[in-house]
């Protein structure tokens, strides 16, 4: 968890009720400065965002979506980390059709393949990048 790592204000968002107990106990039992929500992203009423990550969740284009509500209200873009699979060219391929995206790639340590995708800026097409 970014929270216990950073010691940053972090608000996490899981739909599913046991994975959202569980999260809630690692806080208490870490002390980290986070706030558990019990919700769909796409759901949620926005606010203004550091920076998002989502990890198996979705594809980029997809994940775009969900984040640019946030990003549209945060005071400069908020920087989203997105752990990919093997597939992450594709899917920065797809998202590019819909979304100018200004991202770069890490390493993952948990799969040669897989890549963390940095994305640091992104518009939909149609609108100023």
């Amino acid at each position: 968890m970014l929270a216990i790592l950073t010691g940053a204000e972090t608000t996490l968002v899981e739909a599913d009720a046991a994975k959202a107990a569980f999260l809630t106990e690692a806080a208490r039992l870490t002390e980290a400065p986070c706030e558990i929500r019990r919700a769909r992203i796409e759901d949620l009423t926005p606010w203004p965002v550091d920076a998002l990550t989502a990890r198996a969740l979705a594809p980029l284009p997809r994940l775009l979506a969900w984040a640019a509500p946030f990003a549209a209200i945060a005071p400069h873009p908020p920087l989203c980390l997105f752990p990919k699979g093997a597939r992450w060219r594709k899917e920065l391929t797809d998202a590019a059709r819909t979304w100018h995206i200004s991202a770069r790639d890490a390493p993952s340590a948990t799969e040669p393949a897989a890549r963390i995708l940095i994305v640091e800026r992104f518009a939909r097409r149609g609108r100023d990048p």
